[in-house]
C-alpha cells in the first residue's frame, strides 16, 4: 500500500486550490502524503505531475504547499508560489515517491536524449548561488543541477534538487527553480525564494527516481 494518496480533481481544486482547468486535465495527477505529519500542522504539502497536451514527452514535477490561512484567498495558485517547496519524508514515503515518478514516466513518450539530467553540484558553485549557509552546514546536503545552460545564458532558469538529512529532519527533498538574474540581489536565497518545479523528459524522471532511492542512505 502506497504512503501517498491520489487526489481527485474535486479535492485538488477545492481543498488544495489547484485551478479547475488544470485538475480536469486527465494528464495531470496530484498526490498527498497518506498520513499527515505533525511537522505540517498548518501546512498541507502535495506533489503535482503535469503534462502539457502539446508536449507528451516531458513532465513537470512540482512540490506544492497550501496553508490553512489561505482559505478564501482569491487567486492563489499553489503551482506558482514560493510557499513551502520542500518535503520532509520518512524513508517509506520517499521510496514511494520515487515509485510514483517511475509510474509517471510510463505516460511519457521516449525521446532521443541520452545525456544525464543531473550532476552533483560543487560547493564552490553552491557558495556562488548563496546556498552555503548554516542550513547546509548542519545537514548532509547534495545538490544536483539540471543542466549547464545557465553558464552561457544569464537569463535562463536554473533548477536545483536538494537532498538532506539531519538529526532533526527525516529525508528532505527540495526543488529550487529561479532565474540566475535573481542572484544580482545580494539578499536573494534560493532556499525560500524559488519555485519548486522541474521539467524532465522520460530519462530525467527515471534518473530523479533513482537519485531519491540512492540518497535514502545519506
Amino acid at each position: 500500500m502506497s504512503s501517498w494518496t491520489q487526489l481527485s480533481s474535486s479535492v485538488a481544486n477545492q481543498v488544495y486550490y489547484v485551478p479547475l482547468a488544470i485538475t480536469q486535465n486527465n494528464n495531470n495527477h496530484f498526490f498527498a502524503p497518506s498520513v499527515k505529519s505533525h511537522e505540517f500542522d498548518e501546512q498541507f504539502p502535495f506533489v503535482a505531475f503535469l503534462q502539457d497536451r502539446s508536449r507528451l514527452d516531458v513532465l513537470i514535477f512540482s512540490i506544492c504547499t497550501v496553508n490553512e490561512t489561505l482559505e478564501g484567498f482569491e487567486g492563489f495558485n499553489p503551482l506558482h508560489t514560493k510557499l513551502g517547496g520542500y518535503l520532509n519524508l520518512d524513508e517509506q514515503q520517499a521510496f514511494d515517491l520515487a515509485e510514483l515518478l517511475i509510474n509517471e514516466s510510463n505516460h511519457l513518450y521516449l525521446t532521443d536524449s541520452s545525456s544525464k539530467s543531473f550532476e552533483k553540484l560543487d560547493m564552490s558553485i553552491a557558495r556562488r548561488l548563496n546556498l552555503y549557509t548554516e542550513r547546509s552546514k548542519q545537514a548532509i546536503d547534495l545538490y544536483y543541477q539540471k543542466d549547464k545552460t545557465w553558464l552561457s545564458n544569464e537569463e535562463s532558469l536554473y533548477t536545483l534538487i536538494l537532498f538532506s538529512k539531519s538529526s532533526y529532519t527525516k529525508f528532505r527533498l527540495q526543488i529550487m527553480q529561479f532565474p540566475l538574474s535573481a542572484l544580482n540581489n545580494p539578499r536573494f536565497t534560493p532556499y525560500n525564494q524559488s519555485e519548486a518545479r522541474i521539467t524532465l523528459d522520460k530519462s530525467g524522471v527515471l534518473e530523479l527516481a533513482n537519485l531519491i532511492k540512492s540518497n535514502l542512505s545519506i
